[in-house]
């Protein structure tokens, strides 16, 4: 398939969304939870994708800015109890602890 995809010019393949957020896990152990707040988000109609490089947040944080992925949502231990993302904005800097149900509605919001 591979071979088959480079034969075909660029201006022939369909358009991908941009990837609006990065679903950062702290830890390996928070995967599980990270793969349930991707899918949560994806819902709403928002691009997510998820970093399982196992690096932590910093490279995710790294690899979101390379992107150019403007918004970064981590989860670990603490958010997964209380059922909650630490959403930052890489284009401002700001950082929120959201519930997963006000990030699904902000998810929407975005989408607009």
């Amino acid at each position: 398939m591979e071979r088959l995809l480079s034969l075909v010019p660029a201006s022939a393949l369909p358009a991908l969304p941009p990837t609006q957020a990065l679903v950062i896990p702290v830890s390996v152990q928070d995967m599980p939870y990270a793969l349930w707040v991707a899918r949560a988000v994806r819902t709403s109609g928002m691009s997510v994708e998820i970093d399982v490089t196992g690096h932590g947040v910093g490279a995710g944080l790294k690899l979101a800015t390379k992107k150019h992925i403007p918004l970064a949502l981590i989860v670990g231990g603490n958010e997964r109890e209380e059922s909650v993302v630490t959403v930052r904005n890489l284009e401002t800097g700001e950082e929120n602890v959201v519930s997963i149900e006000v990030l699904v509605v902000q998810a929407k919001e975005w989408e607009r």
